[in-house]
């Protein structure tokens, strides 16, 4: 993703420096251009002293961007340059009384300012004044007291002292972060008055014409040269259009982003929309698919129940079954054991019969012969030939047994359910 445009910083007025020497036909104009993707200086002059545009042309051939420059009507000039990315910065001067005190500023590792005039005050007598830092300041003695006790107020508070400009006869204009002091006659006063837009340069030529630089338009007297009017009003045109031109960029490109950004949380929106939209069917997924194995849980749940119970049922079943068994095992060996003893008991009186006299056993004969006989239960006429299963007694004769297996189906001596009857035969004891 492209980076945002850099926005073009400050007003326009402030990449301006003007300077005015006898005339308004003597000048010089340093803009500092910004198209918002670099930034580059121009020099303009007409009839500059001819050191300093030598130097300029010097600063020009070798690519250096001028960040001081300065000079009077009487020759005094001053110019610091430096490379475009602030190294290898230089200061030049000559035609002053003051090159010392500037040899010694060169050498100090500060911000500097450097700032020429005159004064008419014995046989019109260059004033200068140097800047270190925000505030230390050394100044000719022939310097308007106003101005020294201006820029000593300024030190004693440690304020800063932002621009100076010294004019022919000891006047002046002193921007600090206290505001602007001016001694300075006529319309430029007034003009130094209005305080309609910020004032970023004051030019004062020796013949009394005037420029003044605001954030976007400048104040010319008359006098002052067409070319300087021409140019300064191309370049706030240009730079105006430059704003302009990257101002819609900036917003552009804002919008772009805003665009890009609007449609990243429309994204978002939906991404979590759908992940709640998944999470919800995940959800209902998971209790569906719990439910069935809670469903299939109970069916096994009830299957096994069913078959516990089954099995219990059949294991009271063949309890009750063992038992009726037993039961029945036992009423037979029962039974058994009472034919046993019958039997016996029969032998015992048939033995008893035959010590009888046989006068005697004609009386008893039929008795006996009945009690070697077994007789059917029902009809209590006919011989008891069929056995009942599983109680196992011999009471029913053939026609008697097909009555009761079709009608009570029970047992009639002891009252067991038939599961079948078998014809049995008995010989004579």
């Amino acid at each position: 993703m492209t980076s945002r445009p850099q926005p073009i910083s400050g007003s326009i007025g402030e990449r301006i420096r003007v300077i005015l020497g006898k005339d308004g036909d003597e000048w010089l104009l340093l803009l500092n251009k910004d198209n918002g993707e670099r930034k580059w200086q121009t020099q303009n002059w007409s009839n500059i002293p001819f050191a300093v545009a030598k130097q300029l042309n010097n600063c020009i051939k070798k690519d250096r961007k001028v960040t001081i420059v300065d000079f009077n009507g009487n020759g005094a000039w001053y110019i610091n340059a430096e490379k475009h990315d602030g190294s290898g910065g230089h200061a030049w001067w000559g035609g002053t009384n003051a090159s010392n005190e500037i040899k010694q500023l060169t050498n100090k590792a500060c911000s500097k300012q450097v700032y020429f005039g005159t004064t008419d005050y014995n046989n019109d007598t260059d004033t200068y004044v140097l800047i270190s830092g925000n505030n230390g300041y050394q100044q000719s003695c022939s310097l308007n007291q106003s101005l020294v006790d201006r820029m000593k107020s300024c030190n004693n508070r440690g304020g800063t002292i932002h621009f100076i400009r010294l004019f022919h006869d000891n006047e002046y204009v002193v921007k600090d972060d206290n505001g602007r002091e001016w001694i300075v006659d006529g319309p430029l006063d007034d003009e130094l008055r209005n305080t309609s837009g910020e004032v970023h340069d004051v030019a004062k030529a020796r013949d009394g014409s005037w420029i003044v630089i605001r954030d976007n338009r400048f104040i010319a007297s008359q006098g002052v040269s067409n070319e300087l009017r021409n140019t300064l009003t191309e370049f706030y045109n240009e730079q105006r259009r430059y704003n302009s031109e990257r101002d819609a960029e900036i917003r552009q490109y804002d919008a772009e982003q805003s665009r890009l950004a609007q449609e990243a949380r429309e994204r978002a929106q939906q991404e979590a929309r759908l992940q709640r939209e998944r999470e919800e069917r995940e959800r209902r997924e998971r209790e569906e698919k719990e439910a069935e194995e809670a469903r299939k849980r109970a069916i096994e749940a009830e299957k096994a129940r069913k078959e516990a119970a089954e099995k219990e049922k059949l294991k009271r079943a063949t309890l009750l079954e063992e038992a009726l068994i037993k039961r029945v095992t036992d009423e037979a060996n029962d039974i058994v054991d009472a034919e046993r003893n019958i039997e016996k008991r029969k032998q015992s009186l048939k033995q008893s019969l035959e010590m009888i006299p046989e006068s005697a056993r004609p009386k008893i004969s039929t008795e006996c012969e009945n009690l070697s006989k077994n007789v059917c239960v029902v009809c209590q006429h006919e011989d008891a030939s069929m056995v009942i299963v599983p109680c196992g007694h011999a009471c029913l004769c053939g026609e008697c047994s097909m009555s009761v297996i079709n009608n009570s189906k029970q047992c009639p001596l002891c009252r067991a359910a038939i599961r079948e009857i078998i014809r049995i035969y008995f010989g004579n004891k």
